[in-house]
């Protein structure tokens, strides 16, 4: 949905029940005013790549590589990809 609007975002996750999984404060600030849905997961790791974003919460979870990540090595450090 590049280009959208925050709240045609927010609408269109409410209406498809989706989880939004956000760097964005915007975000977090509509969840206080309007309440789910959709809910939210707002991510807090200052200023990183959306790949290292989504390489944290890989290893946050504890899970094996998802399928997202499959065309990159794990990295001996947290937060970090090894790229082909």
């Amino acid at each position: 949905m590049t280009g959208s609007t925050d709240r045609s975002v927010w609408e269109r996750a409410a209406a498809g029940g989706f989880v939004l999984v956000t760097k964005d404060e915007d975000f977090h600030r509509m969840a206080v005013l309007l309440g789910p849905p959709p809910k939210i997961v707002w991510i807090r790791l200052g200023n990183c790549t959306t790949g290292r974003s989504l390489d944290y919460c890989a290893f946050a979870s504890r899970k094996s590589e998802p399928s997202w990540i499959t065309r990159r090595r794990p990295s001996s450090r947290l937060g970090e990809a090894v790229y082909p």
